[in-house]
């Protein structure tokens, strides 16, 4: 007895514009039309750039749920819609940490420009994180800076400082280091004077670091795209403003 086919996980296919049952039927349909898929590393010249996109799409990672799910947040923060499910083939994992970063610089943008309200700081359970005060480091500002390590783990540390300007954080200063690929991860204590110890000397400079190593604007954080910004390590619209 033959057994029922099943759509209920049936795969849209791009090619004949019907539906296939698994991925795998869904690859064989495009290789009748256009022939078998090479590897990247033999791919003809020739290859078509949807025949690119498959077979980039076979060997290398996927973005993981957490990556998707912490995009999407991101997304619904500033008002977008969901990414569509499922994602296209050519969405790799490095894709989508490319993705990430910029949306967490279009949030700090919004922010700054006040098209969607600030993030209010957690509290810290009494952690000495919130009563790192303003005045301590007159001279350390909103921004991103890049300081000489002070663990030797690398040869620079890059952070962000934030400065609640009302609410019951008004005044205060939070550090998060900024970690390729991830969240900035929240500094607390010793460790956070310490760095904000690195940058108030020489701020300014601390500053154009960030912008030179990092290719963003020390300021909101958004890509450098001319000589001149990436040598200053701050965008136009900011300098403009007296960021």
């Amino acid at each position: 007895m033959s057994t029922p086919t099943t759509t209920a996980h049936a795969i849209k296919c791009g090619v004949c514009r019907g539906t296939h049952p698994t991925a795998a039927e869904v690859r064989a349909c495009f290789e009748r039309a256009t022939g078998p898929i090479a590897a990247p590393s033999v791919m003809s010249p020739a290859a078509t750039p949807s025949e690119r996109r498959i077979a980039a799409a076979t060997t290398t990672p996927r973005p993981t749920e957490r990556q998707i799910e912490f995009a999407n947040s991101l997304r619904a923060t500033l008002g977008r819609k969901a990414l569509s499910d499922p994602l296209p083939s050519w969405v790799t994992r490095r894709v989508m940490s490319e993705w990430i970063d910029d949306l967490k610089a279009d949030i700090y943008a919004a922010r700054q420009l006040g098209e969607i309200p600030a993030a209010a700081p957690r509290a810290q359970g009494g952690s000495s994180t919130s009563r790192i005060m303003a005045s301590e480091f007159p001279t350390v500002t909103e921004g991103h800076y890049a300081v000489t390590s002070h663990t030797g783990n690398n040869d620079l540390d890059f952070f962000r400082v934030d400065t609640p300007a009302e609410g019951q954080w008004a005044g205060r200063l939070f550090v998060k280091r900024v970690i390729g690929g991830r969240p900035d991860q929240a500094i607390r204590g010793s460790e956070a004077r310490e760095l904000l110890k690195l940058a108030e000397d020489a701020p300014v400079e601390a500053r154009r670091r960030y912008g030179v190593e990092i290719g963003r604007c020390s300021c909101c954080n958004r890509h450098l795209t001319d000589e001149t910004s990436r040598e200053l390590g701050i965008g136009p619209e900011c300098r403009r403003k007296g960021a």
